[in-house]
């Protein structure tokens, strides 16, 4: 009996806690009997949820394996300002978005493009994704090689292994390569060149003249931060 007596106390204690959200509980035993415990009012306790829930994001430490996450609302949500990791296993970025494209002349010189240049991302950890469309409205006495600027930064890595290379098409441009042309970031830097592919010769990296008014633009290229 004195086991029994401290069951009941706890079980007064807990529905005390939670009656300020359920008007009864009923409990069913293996034997498929059943208890109903109603409220009442003497035992009552309203607690604080911000007072019972985490401080921060829960850590998992105990891999399970069927599955190993389960999302029933179908949605993972990251930071707005990246909670940055130095561990290569852990994922801690995600991003959706647009940027405005421009063109600009490695050396001097205008490349003035219409409204609608614009262009979308996907950055998932360190890896971006990109895909845009420019036209091309003026120019005014472009000099030097075309620059067209990217939502984030290229990584620098050794031996140019944070270098890529993207595709593009070209309406009403004109190339000095003779060959296919692909746009290239290079390491440590926003922006995109256009590499042109010669026969049997050195690349070509295409200047920002090559562009006139009404030309268009359409790329793609992945590269990683």
């Amino acid at each position: 009996m004195p086991a029994q007596i401290g069951f009941y106390d706890t079980l007064k204690s807990t529905a005390g806690k939670v009656f300020a959200y359920l008007a009864s509980i009923t409990l069913t035993g293996t034997d498929g009997k059943t208890i109903t415990v109603t409220q009442d009012t003497a035992l009552d306790e309203v607690v604080s949820m911000s007072s019972k829930a985490p401080k921060a994001s829960p850590t998992f430490t105990t891999k399970i394996t069927t599955p190993i996450v389960d999302l029933t609302g179908g949605q993972i949500a990251f930071p707005a300002v990246q909670a940055a990791s130095a561990d290569p296993n852990t994922l801690d970025d995600y991003e959706e978005g647009t940027w405005t494209v421009t063109v600009t002349c490695g050396t001097s010189g205008t490349v003035t493009l219409g409204a609608n240049a614009e262009g979308a991302y996907t950055k998932i950890g360190r890896h971006v994704h990109v895909q845009g469309y420019f036209a091309v409205s003026s120019v005014s006495s472009p000099v030097g090689e075309a620059r067209i600027n990217l939502p984030f930064t290229a990584a620098n890595l050794t031996n140019n292994s944070g270098a890529s290379i993207g595709s593009v098409s070209f309406y009403a441009v004109n190339f000095v390569g003779t060959g296919w042309t692909n746009v290239l970031v290079g390491e440590a830097v926003a922006y995109m060149r256009l590499l042109s592919t010669n026969d049997n010769a050195a690349y070509t990296i295409e200047s920002a003249d090559i562009f006139t008014a009404n030309g268009e633009c359409y790329f793609q290229l992945s590269y990683i931060v």
